[in-house]
């Protein structure tokens, strides 16, 4: 039997907020753990309003959860991801700074230019957790469970995606 892997995509809901990105470090080097900024990190809404349980930065690449999703995520053991505290101006909801720590090697390289679906890596590189980022991307995939698990629970915001299914674009080998 096959492992399956998905990926964990914001769904863009209408009027969902949007937080301002104040990094003192590289967005992508936050997404991948590999930065210290100032704790908690402090920020405000500067598009949208509704509060769902994913919220994205709006540097593209990171994102918050809800204390419900963190809670949900601790419950069943979700391994993989750590958080740092936020503090959005004017709420008192509280929100966490959501990193993915799991990693996988590669992803393995189209030889052809242009697109393509699906992406594959060496299942063997991969660490075994549920949240992981295959090396040199700021890519998030998830095992089964933890599809299941967000699923179940009606995680606000998200779209998860087979890895097989989706569609990309490669420079070429």
């Amino acid at each position: 039997m096959e492992i399956e892997f998905y990926s964990l995509f914001s769904a863009q809901k209408s009027k969902e907020a949007v937080l301002k990105s104040n990094f003192s470090s590289n967005f992508f080097d936050v997404f991948h753990n590999k930065s210290d900024f100032k704790i908690p990190v402090k920020t405000k809404i500067v598009l949208g309003k509704k509060m769902y349980d994913r919220i994205d930065f709006n540097d593209g690449v990171n994102f918050v959860i809800s204390e419900r999703f963190l809670k949900i995520l601790q419950k069943n053991e979700l391994t993989g991801w750590k958080t740092y505290p936020v503090e959005i101006e004017n709420t008192d909801e509280k929100y966490y700074g959501f990193q993915i720590i799991g990693k996988s090697g590669p992803l393995k390289k189209e030889k052809q230019k242009g697109f393509h679906i699906g992406y594959e890596f060496d299942k063997k590189s991969w660490d075994g957790t549920d949240f992981f980022s295959p090396e040199k991307t700021h890519l998030r995939f998830l095992s089964k469970k933890a599809k299941e698990v967000l699923i179940d629970e009606k995680i606000t915001n998200i779209e998860i995606e087979n890895i097989r299914d989706i569609e990309n674009y490669s420079l070429g080998d």
